[in-house]
C-alpha cells in the first residue's frame, strides 16, 4: 500500500505530540510525588513531651563523692603540714582545692526526700505544662496537615493517571494502524522521524535508516528534557484552543481534514481508503484532547 507523504507527516506529528505529552505528564507526576513525600515526611505528628527534671541517685552519689574528695584533700594536706611542720605553696594550694571541692559539694542542694522532689516538680510544672501543651497542638496540627496533603496528592495523582491513560489510549490507536514499526514507537524516535520527514529530506524508509536514526536519537536523548519542554509549549500554542489562536487552529484542522478526505476519495483500493478514514478519525480525537490540554503550557 502506497501512503501519501503528507499523511505520514500528520501521523508522525500526532504520535510525537502524544509521546511528548505522556513524557511531560509522567515527569511532573514523579516530581510532584517526590515533593509531597518530602513535605509529608517532614511534618511532626507525634508530640515531643518534656518530663520533670528530678535528680537521680547518680546525681546524689556524684555530689557525695565530690564532698569526700574535697574532705580527703583537706585531711591529707593537714597531715602533711603536721608531719613536716611547714606550710609551703603546694600544701596551701592542695588545702584550698580540697576546701573548695568540699564546699561546692556540700552546697549542692540535691533533694533526696519525696517532699523536696514534689516541691521541685511544682516549680517546674508551669513551664513543662506550657511546653507539652504546645507540643500537643503542633502534633495535632501536623496530623491534620499530613492528612490534607495526602488527600491533595491523591487527587493530583488520580488526575495524572487519568490524563496518562487518555494519552496512552490515543497513542495506541495511532500505533494500531501499523504505519510505524514497534522499534520506533517511542518518544525519541517519533521526534526524530517527524523532524526528518517535515524537513522534506527523503522518504519515510530513508528516515528509518539506522545510520541516520541512531545519530539523530543520540542528539535528542542528550537534551530530552529541554526538547520535550519546547515541543510541549509548541503543542500548547498550536493545538490547545484559546481566544488568541482559535481561528488558526480551526484553519489548520480544516486543511488537514480536507487533505485526508481528498486522499480517501482518490484511493486506489479499499485498504488505502480505510487507512485515511481511520487516520482522520484518530486525528479528530487527538484534536479534541489537545484542545483542552492546558497542562502543556510552559512553566
Amino acid at each position: 500500500m502506497k501512503i501519501d507523504r503528507n499523511s505520514i507527516v500528520l501521523f508522525l506529528q500526532n504520535v510525537r505530540d502524544l509521546e511528548v505529552s505522556q513524557y511531560i505528564l509522567e515527569s511532573r507526576q514523579a516530581q510532584e510525588k517526590q515533593f509531597y513525600e518530602n513535605k509529608i515526611s517532614s511534618i511532626q505528628t507525634k508530640p515531643h513531651y518534656k518530663s520533670y527534671q528530678l535528680p537521680s541517685s547518680n546525681d546524689q552519689e556524684g555530689v557525695f563523692s565530690f564532698c569526700l574528695i574535697g574532705l580527703a584533700f583537706e585531711i591529707l594536706t593537714t597531715i602533711l603540714i603536721c608531719v613536716t611542720g611547714m606550710m609551703n605553696g603546694f600544701y596551701a594550694f592542695c588545702f584550698i582545692i580540697g576546701f573548695l571541692a568540699f564546699a561546692i559539694g556540700a552546697g549542692c542542694n540535691i533533694p533526696d526526700s519525696e517532699e523536696e522532689k514534689e516541691r521541685l516538680k511544682k516549680s517546674q510544672e508551669p513551664e513543662i505544662t506550657k511546653y507539652n501543651d504546645e507540643q500537643y497542638r503542633i502534633a495535632q496540627k501536623g496530623v491534620y496537615l499530613k492528612q490534607s496533603l495526602n488527600n491533595e496528592w491523591t487527587q493530583k495523582n488520580n488526575w495524572y493517571n487519568s490524563e496518562i491513560t487518555k494519552v496512552e489510549t490515543l497513542k495506541n490507536q495511532f500505533y494500531s494502524m501499523n504505519i510505524l514499526e514497534y522499534d520506533y514507537r517511542n518518544l525519541e524516535s517519533t521526534i526524530y522521524l517527524y523532524r526528518y520527514m517535515r524537513s522534506g529530506q527523503g522518504s519515510f524508509e530513508e528516515a528509518k535508516n539506522h545510520e541516520h536514526l541512531e545519530r539523530g536519537i543520540k542528539q535528542i536523548l542528550s537534551k530530552l528534557d529541554q526538547i520535550s519542554s519546547s515541543i510541549g509549549n509548541l503543542i500548547y500554542e498550536t493545538r490547545c484552543v484559546n481566544d488568541q489562536n482559535r481561528y488558526l487552529i480551526q484553519q489548520t484542522i480544516q486543511q488537514n481534514d480536507q487533505m485526508l478526505t481528498h486522499l480517501q476519495s482518490i484511493s486506489s483500493n479499499s485498504q488505502e481508503a480505510a487507512y485515511y478514514s481511520q487516520l482522520s478519525s484518530y486525528y479528530s480525537k487527538a484534536n479534541a484532547y489537545f484542545s483542552l490540554a492546558n497542562y502543556l503550557k510552559h512553566r
